[in-house]
């Protein structure tokens, strides 16, 4: 049953990182419903399923059901490597920047 969900899915062709980076911020803050994750990123839900789509098949998200049956979402422990070594250090230079203004080099 699962399979043929995931098959019935939109694939991405050519994703844009920078909405895996968005998803991504959100799930390192912990578990949250599919649902919400698509309106704290500000995406429609078919969208974001296609990017947790994705990020499942990378290994980088899972999925888990809670005790009221509710299906959460969260990084794997590949995933938060994942995002501490490709986006954190944009963020932290980018805080730094913002702090500082930037040197104008």
């Amino acid at each position: 049953m699962r399979e043929r969900q995931i098959q019935d899915r939109k694939k991405l062709e050519r994703p844009d990182w920078k909405i895996v980076k968005k998803i991504m911020k959100v799930l390192k803050k912990g578990k949250i419903k599919k649902t919400h994750l698509a309106m704290d990123c500000r995406m429609n839900y078919g969208d974001c399923n296609s990017y947790l789509m994705l990020l499942y098949t990378l290994e980088l998200v899972k999925s888990e059901t809670d005790n009221k049956d509710c299906e959460l979402v969260g990084l794997t422990e590949r995933g938060m490597d994942y995002y501490s070594k490709h986006f954190a250090s944009s963020s932290v230079l980018q805080m730094y920047l913002e702090k500082n203004g930037s040197t104008g080099i």
